[in-house]
């Protein structure tokens, strides 16, 4: 086991703190013109360094969450007497080519000198910053790229032609001695400084991104900005509403909840992620100072660039266990960037076999598989209690995960090819519980045989329900199964079961309370329910007696008249006058008047001798 390393003060790791740049006067701006506009030329009075504390290097990887040197940390070792951010950025650099540690390393010594390479205009000091014509126009990654992209283009040019791209006299040398003493460093070859190819600049974006971890901002949204719109309003010394609408997409906020605005200065549009330099500007305005939180130095952020030289920032929030698609254990995450600066949101990721997972997997088929396992059988166990009145032990919980576990432990999580098993799989092998577990099959047999689920009569199976309280013990048919409508027509030997107990018969029973009626299910003895069945069977047959009578009644009537004109219309008159006026008498005789069926009996009778004579062309 490897020795424990102790963890170096920042001082003797990273050498001492820079020292505050100097202070500018506070400059009067009483014309109300843009703050920022005119704070572009005014020096930062508060731009100081903090000593380096553990969380810091903890940030850029140099130390691990046990405080201990990680290996990025020891490749930071050989620039110790640089700040922590810049030996990060060099050692990053490391593992690309030369030409890219050059660089890289010309980009600390821009950072390094405390004078601006380039002139800055303002509106009370007009400058027309032709330096931009040396900045390709087609990037939009990093500030320090392009103040690389100005430095390559001056290298060799003339103190006249520095000031002819306002460039400020003597600083391109502070940068070139910077640079050959970081190249000696290194090891590095005396070369020119020369332009980066598209590849070039990807790699020394990320290595700015690894030095610059801990100055890590998020692009905030439209509902970010008007959470707080008065203290914002206040702090950026402008109008709330005029912020939002033109500043909605240039606020950052960092994982402590600073706000910062992106300084004019930057050359680039700012993305979602960007690391840079925290600045404050301050100028004065109305007799008053004034304070404007920016950001300098920006440089947009790829996530993936991030997850490769700053994998310390990312964290997997343990949401547990799920199933995935193929029907294994995952392990769901959510993904978080920075202590909560970003939600990544949630993601399905392989897990190796654990406890925990083991834990899952008994949860889930208890849960999906426990009507199939477990509750038919409590189900069972009920019913055969109502039944013989002996309580009997139903499958708990806890007996469910047990014998689920038992049997994850005998198959295991992984099959012989060390591959995870589905969790179908792992369910389709657990044995049910069954009745006799709990109380025997001896006993099961008997009380099944004693109280059956159902009882036969002829070739109809009728169900049979149990109750066990304090109005009723036994066995009983349900109304739907039992009614008034079919008791009459089954055996009344089925009415008992072999126990001996009688079957009773479930009605439903209506009562009116108030303006209401309720209905209620009792139970009875199945005599009462043959007896109503009895009284309505006779009202039926009644009643139905009653319609036949009716039927024929209005047959005899549709009959005479059929047989009347039965002999067309070729008639002498006068037996079409008596054909018509027999049709008359009989469509008013009515079933259920007085004397109905004697008048039509007399009617009919008339049409009979009607009919004969009209056999031989004769009135009545």
């Amino acid at each position: 086991m490897s020795e424990r390393v102790k963890m170096p003060t920042p001082g003797d790791l990273f050498g001492a703190p820079r020292r505050p740049d100097s202070e500018a006067a506070v400059q009067e701006s009483s014309d109300g013109t843009n703050p920022d506009d005119t704070a572009a030329s005014a020096a930062v009075l508060d731009h100081t360094r903090d000593d380096v504390p553990a969380e810091k290097l903890q940030r850029l990887g140099a130390l691990d969450e046990n405080g201990e040197l990680t290996e990025i940390g020891r490749r930071m070792e050989q620039f110790a007497s640089e700040s922590p951010e810049h030996a990060r950025m060099l050692a990053e650099a490391e593992r690309f080519p030369e030409i890219v540690r050059t660089q890289v390393a010309a980009i600390v010594a821009l950072q390094k000198t405390p004078a601006d390479l380039v002139v800055y205009g303002s509106k009370k000091r007009p400058c027309e910053e032709r330096w931009r014509n040396l900045i390709d126009s087609r990037y939009n990654d990093s500030d320090w790229l392009k103040q690389l992209e100005v430095l390559a283009s001056i290298q060799n040019m003339t103190r006249e032609e520095l000031l002819g791209h306002d460039i400020r006299p003597g600083v391109p040398g502070k940068i070139k001695r910077e640079l050959r003493r970081l190249k000696t460093q290194q090891g590095l070859d005396e070369y020119d400084l020369t332009l980066p190819s598209d590849e070039e600049r990807q790699q020394i974006v990320k290595c700015i991104i690894a030095g610059s971890a801990d100055k890590l901002w998020r692009q905030m949204k439209i509902t970010d900005l008007v959470s707080s719109n008065y203290t914002r309003s206040e702090v950026f010394a402008v109008d709330t509403y005029r912020l939002v609408d033109t500043d909605k997409g240039r606020l950052y906020r960092n994982n402590k909840g600073e706000e910062r605005k992106r300084s004019q200065r930057s050359l680039i549009k700012m993305g979602q992620l960007v690391v840079a330099d925290p600045e404050d500007i301050r100028f004065r305005q109305n007799g008053e100072e004034v304070k404007i939180p920016v950001l300098k130095g920006i440089t947009n952020v790829e996530l993936s660039d991030l997850r490769e030289v700053a994998p310390q920032l990312f964290a997997d929030e343990d949401r547990g266990f799920v199933v995935g698609s193929d029907d294994k254990p995952v392990k769901l995450v959510e993904s978080v960037l920075d202590n909560g600066l970003l939600q990544l949101g949630e993601q399905r990721i392989a897990a190796e076999p654990s406890e925990e997972m083991a834990d899952f997997v008994v949860e889930y088929i208890a849960e999906k598989d426990r009507t199939r396992l477990v509750g038919r059988t409590n189900t069972q166990l009920d019913r055969l209690t109502r039944k013989s009145g002996q309580p009997f032990r139903e499958f708990s919980d806890e007996d469910l995960k047990t014998r689920i576990a038992e049997h994850l432990a005998a198959v295991g999580l992984t099959d012989e090819n060390g591959e995870l098993r589905r969790i179908s799989e792992i369910a389709e092998g657990i044995a049910s519980f069954t009745a006799a577990e709990s109380c025997g099959q001896e006993v099961v047999d008997k009380i099944e045989r004693l109280y059956p689920d159902y009882v036969t009569s002829g070739d109809e199976r009728l169900e049979l329900e149990y109750q066990r309280n304090e109005k009723y013990t036994g066995p009983y048919f349900s109304h739907r199964t039992v009614n008034v409508d079919n008791i009459l027509d089954i055996d009344p030997e089925a009415f008992e079961i072999p126990s001996g107990q009688q079957i009773m018969c479930q009605i439903e029973k209506k009562e009116s309370i108030g303006y209401e009626t309720w209905t209620s299910l009792v139970i009875v003895p199945p005599e009462k329910v043959r007896e109503k069945a009895s009284q309505i069977r006779a009202e039926q047959q009644k009643q139905e007696e009653a319609a036949k009578r009716e039927r024929t009644f209005y047959a005899d009537v549709e009959n005479a008249i059929a047989c009347m004109e039965s002999f067309g219309n070729k008639l002498p008159v006068e037996l079409q006058k008596q054909r018509l006026a027999l049709t008359i008498d009989l469509g008013y005789v009515a079933y259920g008047d007085e004397n109905s069926a004697e008048k039509l009996n007399e009617l009919i009778t008339k049409v009979t001798s009607w009919c004969a004579a009209c056999g031989e062309h004769q009135s009545l």
